[in-house]
């Protein structure tokens, strides 16, 4: 399993210090959904999906310039996941790098959005066995964060297999 790994970097105590710009960021997350899918089942990985409002919720924006811009989430998470932004943005500038709107309103009613951020740890079959949003406390905090969601979720979709085998 992945998951020591994570662990391990959090444990030692990275630096949260910002090394990309804001457009190299953007290019390391898929905003196609289907496309990121396809790359997870190649790869192995599963999926963290943001539900953002990359140009109007505040928490969102928050989230990524504490957590998701730093190089030390994205060398991490990315070893175990693939990182999709779906973005539900005001402007018609933000708007217009959106590649298919209607998709991203298919995917936040099927998997129940609510509100604005809201991330998703999705399998390969599609399965959740995670769901947060913002939380404080920086990259490295957020890292272990996804590694409780991780542990916690995948055990879950065990048992719940398993009932369903039963049944």
């Amino acid at each position: 399993m992945r998951i020591p790994t994570l662990l391990l970097a959090v444990g030692l105590g990275l630096s949260a210090t910002p090394s990309i710009s804001a457009q190299d960021a953007e290019h390391r997350w898929f905003a196609d959904f289907d496309k990121a899918m396809a790359v997870a089942k190649d790869e192995g990985k599963d999926l963290l999906v943001d539900f953002t409002g990359s140009d109007w919720c505040g928490w969102c924006i928050k989230l990524h310039d504490e957590v998701f811009k730093f190089d030390e989430f994205y060398n991490e998470a990315s070893k175990h996941y693939v990182l999709v932004a779906l973005d539900y943005p005001n402007g018609e500038e933000a708007k217009a790098k959106v590649p298919n709107p209607e998709r991203n309103q298919e995917l936040s009613g099927m998997y129940g959005i609510e509100g604005f951020p809201t991330i998703l740890l999705i399998n390969t079959d599609g399965d959740v066995f995670g769901r947060t949003g913002y939380q404080e406390g920086g990259a490295n905090a957020y890292l272990k964060h996804l590694v409780e969601l991780n542990t916690g979720g995948k055990e879950a979709l065990k048992v719940v297999a398993k009932l369903k085998e039963e049944f």
